[in-house]
């Protein structure tokens, strides 16, 4: 025997479904959060007062120089400023590999102390903003890592032979830390780790570690 409902009876029936559809898609999409932000860090955790990381290069396929070290920032004014560089056999600059942004917008130029090695080779002080292509924002503490894909400051490979990979930082105004290991480009693998040298007193804290030199033909 069929059953006849009324028009209020319908209507009720039809809100109690569309609640029922409403409820299961709020549930449905409460029990899987958004996993981009379910990744980000909560606003209430502690930042850290370094400036944001460099986004490095990635490492080249071919042949190539991999330069890495332990950076950690002083936050000082006058600090935690770095270049790295390639010379010739005859102590020629072929490639700035990097040089932190300020240091060659600003600091080369104003104060003598700023990386005082690389900007004597470079000539950036008679020729500001030469190699913007080679700044890098200063990056957080941490280990870092720069790559030379072996061509020189027009983009050209350089010749099988013997160049010295330098790495300079200032940090407390004056004080510098110098690094510099030879590489045989077109030899074997070649790996080295050299220790900075400090220019000026003992520093209570280095920005730049034991520099770690690689090459991979």
């Amino acid at each position: 025997m069929s059953q006849k409902f009324s028009t209020k009876q319908i209507v009720c029936l039809a809100g109690m479904v569309v609640l029922i559809g409403v409820g299961g898609f709020m549930a449905t999409h409460v029990s899987r959060p958004d996993a981009t932000t379910q990744a980000s860090p909560s606003s209430n955790s502690k930042q850290s007062s370094a400036a944001p990381a460099k986004a490095e290069a990635a490492e080249p396929q071919g042949s190539h120089v991999t330069i890495s070290f332990p950076f950690d920032r002083i936050g000082k004014k006058g600090s935690d400023q770095f270049a790295i560089w390639v010379e010739d056999s005859q102590g020629n600059l072929i490639r700035t590999v990097v040089v932190t942004k300020y240091t060659a917008t600003k600091g080369a130029a104003k104060d003598p102390n700023c990386l005082p090695t690389w900007s004597s080779k470079s000539g950036i002080r008679s020729n500001p903003g030469k190699i913007d292509v080679a700044t890098g924002a200063t990056p957080a503490s941490g280990t870092v890592h720069y790559y030379w894909d072996l061509t020189d400051q027009q983009g050209t490979p350089v010749k099988p032979g013997t160049y010295k990979i330098m790495v300079e930082a200032t940090q407390n105004n004056t004080e510098q830390l110098l690094s510099s290991a030879d590489v045989a480009i077109g030899g074997k693998d070649f790996s080295v780790t050299v220790s900075p040298k400090l220019n000026g007193a003992a520093p209570q804290k280095s920005i730049v570690g034991n520099v770690t030199i690689t090459y991979k033909p």
